[in-house]
């Protein structure tokens, strides 16, 4: 627990696994949470936060990661069956503060049917920040809310090529906020409303009801990244862009953005 002094950062390495099974929290200045594991590459490493921690860093900047580097992106990275390269429970998680509110960015893979980044009733504020998912999984799901998980924040960007959506991710009404969702492999499918078996999101993905709520603009894919899109009975409650990079956008059924 920070009580005193300006901002600072804790940095926590190995290069095995990490299990962080206490709270770690800020009451005075900014705390920036670097947790980094399998920095050598070598067995892997996964980082897990146990149900019922709290991570209040009184607007520092976190950051989940490890060792297995991929385009410039330092992934936690599981081995081991049923084992998530990062795996937070029903933990809180806040980078929230009045003099400014701190990103989150956390990148987990694994080489099992595990999900690369699993969030199972996670709460997580980043008031006014942002918060970037990377997950990448061999044969399960990239990233995984599960129902119970909440986030909410003024800019949200997945990148995976497979994700399980039950929890919501919402803004917390401040102007100009973004949500994003694209693939983190060149030539992937994203199915937005129709289809199935890639990035498959329901067609009421961006409305007040679904799982993104509130959020200024959204957008599906990224120019700089080639996917394939369908999209068909689509129905979003603001800006919508959809863009397939250099890959193929096919629309064959409606798609509604609300003014």
């Amino acid at each position: 627990n920070k009580t005193a002094g300006g901002d600072a950062t804790l940095t926590l390495k190995a290069t095995g696994n990490i299990s962080i099974n206490a709270n770690i929290t800020s009451t005075a200045g900014a705390l920036h949470l670097d947790v980094l594991s399998d920095t050598n590459h070598r067995a892997g490493g996964n980082i897990s936060v146990a149900d019922g921690v709290q991570i209040k860093t009184r607007g520092g900047n976190v950051k989940l990661g490890g060792g297995l580097t991929e385009n410039g992106i330092g992934f936690a990275n599981s081995p081991n069956t049923g084992i998530s390269g990062i795996d937070l429970g029903s933990a809180t998680i806040s980078t929230t503060s009045w003099s400014g509110d701190g990103n989150i960015e956390m990148a987990g893979s694994t080489t099992t049917a595990a999900a690369g980044v699993k969030l199972a009733g996670t709460q997580i504020d980043v008031g006014a920040g942002k918060i970037t998912i990377v997950g990448k999984s061999q044969s399960g799901k990239g990233i995984e809310l599960n129902a119970a998980a909440a986030i909410e924040a003024d800019d949200v960007e997945l990148r995976t090529d497979s994700l399980t959506l039950d929890g919501t991710i919402s803004d917390p009404g401040i102007p100009g906020n973004t949500a994003q969702i694209r693939t983190l492999t060149d030539g992937k499918t994203i199915n937005f409303g129709t289809g199935s078996g890639g990035l498959d999101l329901a067609g009421d993905t961006f409305t007040s009801t679904g799982k993104i709520r509130n959020f200024y603009k959204n957008t599906v894919g990224d120019a700089s990244k080639a996917a394939n899109i369908n999209a068909g009975g689509v129905t979003a409650g603001s800006d919508l862009a959809i863009d397939s990079g250099a890959g193929t956008l096919t629309v064959g059924g409606a798609v509604n953005v609300a003014t």
